[in-house]
């Protein structure tokens, strides 16, 4: 039973480091547009940003990296071309025609393409219709963020297409920014990762016993949850409204590289340590930069005005989903030490946990750190 039990661990450790490597470390690749009306009631006013590490294929770079703002400004015919082939726009069952405007470089916490065009129809737009292609055949996760007034909506691969009453009063799309923060935690693998490297310890704790080890009590493992999880919630929180308000800002690459590095730490902390102390500090202070990190995806998103509505729904979404992935792991992590007994699960998981997640925390680091791709993740 202990073998069966091993082999089930070292297996559902293999699927999340397998199910990492598939996808983005931080988010599947998005784009964030936004639909305006004009002074001339047939014609609408479009712009889309492009992040710049999504625009190797586009650009043709010789690998798979991000894309500078020379590229980008070289690239603009390249960029248009890609944008207007893939989108289709109608309305009140009338195909319209785009008219390019613009494709420049713009910095929002990271580098993205910013391309703007006008939606000429043949007559005043009642209901607009909108089919988006972009980029599902290279990643079917993407996701193509639309905000129209204070309304977002999310297009996909299979639902990939919108339509507006114009003139008509739009929802205000709070559910949708609720809907967008479970969406990024739970598709988040680094978020995820340094949440499972806290949980790990949260089942066993230290003792003056023969073995030093025991199971923690289901009460104590509760309070020890709850603490770090507050802590991290704080935390992000905090950086998370203050990133999307504007009040503070840090580079992209030195973010996500301290996101890797809080994978790494607690990871290789839980083999060396049991059961260490002031874990809700270390939760807190990393958790810093996680919200930087969830504003790095927020911001785009944001309407012009009034986004402190947003940005809560926001997190209130990044909570629930946190909350979901929480309620998940702990009746298996306790079905773990259990079946495992709790000296074994200190021997064989912690440090399966620091070879697993550490490891791959590890490579996120090095390919954010120096810009450099190791395994292509």
């Amino acid at each position: 039973m202990s073998a069966r039990c091993l082999a089930v661990l070292a297996a559902a450790l293999a699927v999340v480091a397998l199910g990492a490597g598939a996808a983005e470390a931080h988010q599947a690749s998005a784009t964030f547009s936004r639909i305006e009306t004009t002074a001339d009631p047939a014609r609408l006013r479009f712009e889309i940003r492009i992040a710049a590490r999504d625009l190797y294929e586009v650009l043709a770079l010789e690998d798979e990296r991000e894309a500078s703002a020379d590229e980008i400004r070289r690239g603009q015919g390249d960029i248009m071309g890609y944008v207007t082939d893939r989108l289709e726009w109608d309305a009140d069952g009338v195909d319209c025609r785009m008219e390019p405007a613009r494709v420049e470089p713009f910095e929002q916490g990271q580098r993205f393409a910013r391309a703007e065009l006008t939606v000429i129809c043949p007559a005043p737009i009642h209901t607009i219709g909108l089919e988006y292609d972009l980029f599902f055949d290279l990643d079917r996760r993407h996701i193509g963020f639309v905000s129209i007034g204070r309304g977002t909506f999310q297009l996909t691969k299979s639902d990939p297409r919108l339509e507006w009453d114009v003139g008509g009063k739009v929802q205000s799309g709070l559910g949708g920014f609720a809907v967008s923060g479970v969406w990024h935690i739970l598709d988040g693998l680094d978020h995820i990762l340094f949440l499972m490297s806290l949980l790990l310890m949260a089942v066993v704790m230290k003792t003056g016993g023969a073995e030093g080890v025991a199971i923690r009590p289901v009460r104590q493992a509760i309070s020890y949850t709850g603490g770090i999880v507050t802590s991290f919630t704080v935390a992000h929180s905090f950086t998370l409204i203050g990133a999307g308000l504007g009040w503070f800002e840090l580079p992209s690459r030195l973010v996500e590289s301290c996101i890797a590095a809080s994978i790494v730490f607690v990871a290789v902390d839980n083999a060396v340590r049991l059961d260490p102390p002031r874990r809700y500090v270390v939760t807190f202070c990393f958790g810093l930069m996680h919200g930087l990190g969830f504003a790095s995806m927020l911001r785009p998103l944001l309407p012009p005005s009034q986004v402190v509505l947003p940005l809560l729904a926001f997190n209130v979404g990044v909570e629930l989903g946190q909350l979901g992935l929480v309620l998940l792991a702990m009746p298996l992590l306790y079905g773990a030490v259990r079946a495992l007994g709790a000296a074994r699960y200190r021997r064989v998981v912690l440090p399966a946990g620091a070879v697993v997640l550490g490891g791959l925390g590890f490579i996120w680091l090095l390919e954010r750190a120096l810009a450099i791709k190791i395994l292509g993740l």
